[in-house]
């Protein structure tokens, strides 16, 4: 008896998991990452999408601004994306919705002090619902 308990347990997880898979559509999302800042060049950057990593590696500021592209998928709903620079000396976090395809653009900047200011360090980040330039 605890045999056939344990198989109708497993279907009905297998069943459940396709239907979950099922509702859950995925969608892509597509990542740029650049370095925008000549005063720290080059820069460290990692992105994590929900604690996976999804780019890391050493960004070059360049006059085409030199953006890398990553494609993710992604199931909708919310999602949490991180960026870290370690040798630039800043961290980002942002929640996001994911309904459909998405854009999304990450930049590492460091502005200079001026009037007396100090320098800013931080990541930019932008979303969309169709590409950049569109």
């Amino acid at each position: 008896m605890g045999t056939k308990l344990l198989c109708i347990g497993l279907s009905a997880l297998a069943f459940a998991a396709g239907a979950f898979a099922r509702d859950a559509p995925f969608h892509k999302l597509t990542l740029y990452v650049a370095n925008q800042s000549f005063n720290v060049n080059p820069v460290d950057v990692k992105v994590t999408i929900d604690g996976v990593k999804v780019a890391e590696g050493t960004f070059f500021a360049g006059y085409g601004r030199s953006w890398r592209r990553y494609d993710v998928r992604l199931a909708a709903g919310r999602h949490v994306l991180r960026a870290l620079t370690r040798k630039g000396a800043a961290a980002l976090k942002r929640e996001f919705t994911v309904t459909g395809p998405r854009w999304v653009a990450v930049a590492y900047r460091n502005r200079m002090p001026s009037y007396g200011t100090s320098a800013v360090r931080h990541f930019a980040f932008a979303i969309r619902d169709r590409p950049f330039g569109e």
